[in-house]
């Protein structure tokens, strides 16, 4: 094993964590054509929340494309 993958057991690396990036819900931004061929830039964002997203983060609903859903513990 290379010197950086040592590093990375030792540390408990996780190279892939639920974010939004990764979930079925997440829109990517775009450029939609309106009228009088004017653009409007559409945010990524949640599509079931309705609401604008970062990449990195997460939330309780989270679900991946396989069906897969975070365990939420209260």
């Amino acid at each position: 094993m290379s010197k950086v993958g040592q590093l990375k057991k030792q540390w408990d690396y996780e190279p892939n964590v639920p974010r939004c990036v990764d979930c079925i819900s997440f829109r990517e931004s775009y450029i939609r054509l309106t009228e009088n061929s004017n653009t409007k830039r559409v945010n990524q964002h949640c599509d079931r929340g309705g609401f604008t997203v970062s990449r990195n983060g997460v939330c309780k609903y989270w679900t991946d494309k396989t069906g897969h859903k975070l365990e939420v513990h209260p």
